[in-house]
C-alpha cells in the first residue's frame, strides 16, 4: 500500500545506469551539502540494482526503485535507454514518490545551493526561472532562411528549464501524463 502523498517536504527522482555512477558521485557529494528534501528515489535496470545498491550503502536517504517494474507495460519494450525512456521514468516516478512536488535529477546534475521545497514550490506550482535572452538565434536565423521569412531573432522572455533537468513536477499531474501516455 502506497504511503499518503506528503506537502512538508519533496522528493528528488534520479533515472540511473551503472555507466554513470562516476557522475553520481559528484552529485551525490552535493546532494550532501545542499539537499535538504526527502527520500532521494534512485531508477535503475534490474541488472544495475546490486552494483547501485553496493554504491549508496546505508544511506536511508536513497530509495533505490526497479526501471522495469516502475515501466510496467507503459510503452511496451522500452526503446534502449535514450532519452524517451529517462523522461517515461520520471513520469513513472509519480508511483513511488512520497511527496506532491518531486525534483527530476540526471546524473550530471550538480547542487550549487540550498535546495528545498520551500525553494521549489511556490503558490502550491513548481518554480520556473525566465530569461530575457533568446537563447536559439541560430536556429532562428536558419529558420528564417528556410522559410523565406525576414531573419529576426526575437527577443522575449524565455522558460528557462523547459526542456532540461532539473523539474519539479506535481505528483497528481504526473500520474496523469503517464497514464495519457500508457494509452497510446
Amino acid at each position: 500500500m502506497k504511503e499518503a502523498t506528503s506537502n512538508a517536504t519533496i522528493d528528488a527522482v534520479l533515472p540511473l545506469l551503472a555507466r554513470d555512477h562516476g557522475r553520481f558521485a559528484l552529485l551525490r557529494q552535493s546532494l550532501n551539502r545542499f539537499w535538504q528534501g526527502g527520500t532521494i528515489h534512485v531508477i535503475v535496470r534490474a541488472e544495475d540494482m546490486g552494483r547501485t545498491r553496493d554504491l549508496i550503502g546505508e544511506d536511508q536517504r536513497f530509495h533505490i526503485a526497479n526501471q522495469e517494474s516502475l515501466m510496467g507495460g507503459i510503452i511496451g519494450d522500452p526503446p534502449g535507454v535514450g532519452w524517451w525512456t529517462q523522461q517515461i521514468l520520471k513520469l513513472a516516478a509519480s508511483q513511488v514518490v512520497r511527496s506532491e512536488f518531486y525534483l527530476t535529477l540526471d546524473a550530471d546534475c550538480l547542487l550549487v545551493r540550498n535546495v528545498s521545497r520551500e525553494i521549489l514550490v511556490r503558490n502550491e506550482r513548481g518554480r520556473v526561472g525566465y530569461d530575457a535572452r533568446n537563447l536559439r538565434p541560430s536556429w532562428y536565423q536558419a529558420s528564417s532562411r528556410m522559410l523565406g521569412l525576414p531573419k529576426t531573432i526575437p527577443m522575449r522572455r524565455v522558460l528557462l528549464r523547459s526542456c532540461c533537468t532539473p523539474k519539479q513536477p506535481r505528483r497528481s499531474l504526473s500520474t496523469q501524463q503517464l497514464w495519457r501516455v500508457s494509452a497510446r
